[in-house]
């Protein structure tokens, strides 16, 4: 009874390591057969190697026949702008048209000149004393002066001064449209019956306050 016992014990050993050797084999030969696989493709890739895909050329023709290398750095616009660094600095009432209404004090940190005769004026605005939401219209304290005929106001004006939050720093622009031949020219700044007008110069990229009268 103990032999019969003794032999299922050895039959059963060997069952499990016939069927490790298989599981060996078999993993061997799947091994084989992916490195086959990869040695067929390789080769494969090699065969084709002679007909690549040109890299696309870093030089481009432009419309003029003016060839432009593509490690060129590109022209940066605004380069012919002329900037005037100012430190004007007034403060007007809010719009009625949130209330309640409240001082607003402005700076005018420069004014540029751009190619086609556009005059950009970049205003920051300072809400401190207001409580609660506040506007402005800078076409009320803010305008061209022109000596042959009316002022101008400006023609367009940065949207953020609708609706400005409060105790806080905004930064916006108003522009206008003048001749590009211009290169002195008057703004005028300031509510009320007392305004102050100053002269921008283009040509030596200065400004001061001046006198109109």
């Amino acid at each position: 009874m103990k032999n019969e016992g003794l032999i299922y014990f050895v039959i059963v050993i060997l069952a499990f390591l016939v069927l490790g050797g298989f599981y060996f084999v078999f993993d061997k030969l799947s091994s084989l057969n992916t490195e086959v696989k990869n040695v067929e493709l390789n080769y494969q890739l090699a065969s084709k190697g002679s007909v690549t895909t040109p890299a696309p050329s870093t030089t481009s023709t432009s419309e003029n026949g003016q060839n432009n290398s593509g490690n060129q750095n590109p022209t940066t616009p605004g380069t012919s702008d002329i900037v005037v660094p100012t430190g004007i600095i007034f403060t007007v009432s809010s719009t009625p048209a949130l209330q309640p209404q409240s001082p607003i004090t402005i700076t005018m940190d420069n004014v540029t000149k751009k190619s086609d005769g556009t005059i950009v004026v970049t205003l920051k605005v300072f809400t401190s004393q207001a409580g609660s939401y506040s506007a402005i219209d800078p076409t009320n304290f803010i305008q061209y002066v022109s000596l042959d005929s009316s002022n101008q106001i400006p023609t367009n004006v940065s949207p953020i001064f609708d609706s400005m939050p409060p105790k806080s720093v905004v930064t916006g622009t108003v522009s206008f449209q003048l001749d590009p031949s211009k290169s002195v020219i008057i703004l005028q700044v300031g509510q009320g019956d007392n305004p102050k007008f100053y002269e921008i110069n283009f040509g030596t990229g200065t400004y001061k306050e001046t006198v109109i009268g």
